[in-house]
């Protein structure tokens, strides 16, 4: 009997011990988020807006130079004839089945006056949890006191459950920063279909409740904007300096052009430490939306037909992306659609030796996509990734250069680094054995230029105009 007193007595010690920590721990929150609404009630002032970074200056060519198709040529009469090749059978294209949707997690319970939301993402269909404190309006024109009043009101509602439900998707969708900013600024947009500063304003909250360094600045019209930093540099996106790094403005896909005057605060709120990660390093897992789009190229004097797939929903994401440097588009992840082109390419290259095997993969890029510039067909440079490339009707240099060199990694599992020209971009390959033709060394190992938009060039080939410029080596690993 006593050891059983003793027990319960433990037990209940603990559980008040417990409690204790939790109302401490509970009450340093409401104090930080206290400090913080008081700050913003007197620290705004004036803040200077960069336009935005500039990629490359350098006008691409609007026209790509194309070699006539080579014709083979017959080996001299005293050497032996080498063995042919066998082409594979062409048979009907039928592409695999895409994988099934990933299993989310179970639908949380409400909180207690809470209510529940409906949010398309990525293909699913989420159901969450969330305290109607949190759909709080933001109403008149943004002012100091005014934005420090709606953070504390936020600070007020049980927020932590609809966080719990956010992080709790980003392993079963594989999210990474920018497609977890994307999923608060989903909910956000449910929450606030019509205002666009009670919008901003939530997105705010939430992601500096998840630790995200976020901030808001209002604008002399009366609207409000959130901004984030970034490990990786963004391009032609506005941005504010702050204790030596970039905050860059986070709008919608496809809204551009400056800011103007931003009034912000020189702060942060406590713990909210994090950068916005950019690298795609695993494709995202939607629901899956496959579209299909007949390619052709012709190779060797056959032609071959090539049917691609891509995922509408990863697209559209893929769309909301801001421009980064190349080396992030070439090292990004494949989704699942990208599935079915290897499939259908890997036995066009299988028992090729190396060297033809690469060409036959540049003449399927640099002939089974049409090509215009960036500026043609969307009035603005944009970088593609691969699975983009296989959704939009028009490619470019970059585009090329990096699906190319997907490719190429995939099927032949070679060593592949891009090539920045003024201008224009490339590729170069590390074959196992040296091959003649123009190439370059980097770290020690010889690469062989391959250039995807250069039409009907076989690897080793520079196009001319850039024969004697150097490019930047872009590294892969």
């Amino acid at each position: 009997m006593v050891l059983g007193a003793n027990a319960a007595w433990a037990e209940s010690e603990f559980e008040r011990y417990m409690r204790e920590q939790r109302s401490a721990f509970q009450g340093y929150l409401e104090e930080r988020d206290r400090a913080f609404s008081d700050f913003l009630k007197t620290q705004w002032e004036e803040m200077r807006v960069y336009h935005g970074l500039v990629r490359d200056t350098q006008p691409k060519p609007v026209v790509m130079p194309k070699l006539p198709e080579p014709a083979p040529q017959p080996l001299p009469a005293p050497q032996p004839a080498p063995e042919p090749i066998a082409e594979p059978e062409l048979k009907p294209i039928v592409l695999p089945e895409p994988p099934p949707p990933p299993p989310l997690a179970p639908v949380a319970p409400v909180p207690s006056g809470g209510e529940r939301l409906k949010l398309a993402f990525l293909g699913h269909d989420l159901d969450l949890a969330y305290d109607p404190k949190l759909a709080r309006r933001f109403e008149g024109r943004p002012a100091d006191g005014a934005i420090a009043d709606h953070w504390a009101a936020l600070s007020g509602a049980d927020y932590k459950p609809l966080l719990s439900q956010l992080e709790g998707l980003r392993g079963p969708l594989a999210l990474n920063d920018w497609a977890y900013v994307q999923l608060v600024r989903g909910v956000s947009a449910q929450l606030h279909p019509r205002n666009a500063n009670s919008r901003t304003l939530l997105e705010w909250f939430l992601l500096a409740k998840s630790g995200f360094a976020s901030r808001v600045g209002y604008l002399e019209s009366g609207r409000i904007h959130l901004f984030l930093p970034s490990r990786q540099k963004l391009y032609d996106t506005p941005y504010l300096t702050f204790d030596g790094k970039r905050y860059y403005v986070i709008r919608a896909a496809g809204e551009r052009g400056s800011l103007g005057q931003v009034y912000s605060y020189n702060g942060k709120y406590p713990g909210a430490e994090r950068r916005l990660d950019m690298a795609l390093a695993r494709a995202l897992k939607s629901r899956g939306d496959y579209q299909e789009r007949d390619l052709g190229f012709r190779f060797k004097g056959r032609d071959y037909a090539i049917k691609a797939r891509y995922d509408r929903h990863t697209t559209e994401f893929l769309d909301s992306y801001p421009q980064m440097d190349l080396e992030w588009y070439f090292r990004s992840d494949v989704g699942g659609a990208g599935a079915g082109l290897l499939e259908q390419l890997r036995p066009l290259v299988e028992g090729r030796p190396e060297p033809e095997a690469v060409n036959l993969l540049l003449r399927f890029v640099q002939t089974a996509f049409d090509y215009r510039t960036d500026d043609e067909q969307f009035g603005y440079e944009n970088y593609l990734f691969a699975e983009e490339t296989l959704r939009f009707p028009y490619s470019d240099c970059e585009d090329r250069a990096v699906i190319f060199a997907w490719l190429v990694r995939e099927l032949l599992h070679l060593e592949v680094v891009g090539l920045n020209y003024p201008g224009h971009v490339a590729a170069a390959v590390r074959f196992s054995q040296r091959q003649s033709g123009d190439s370059l060394e980097h770290r020690g190992e010889r690469y062989t230029v391959a250039d995807p938009t250069y039409i009907n060039a076989d690897f080793g080939m520079t196009m001319p105009q850039y024969a004697q410029a150097r490019p930047e080596v872009i590294s892969l690993r």
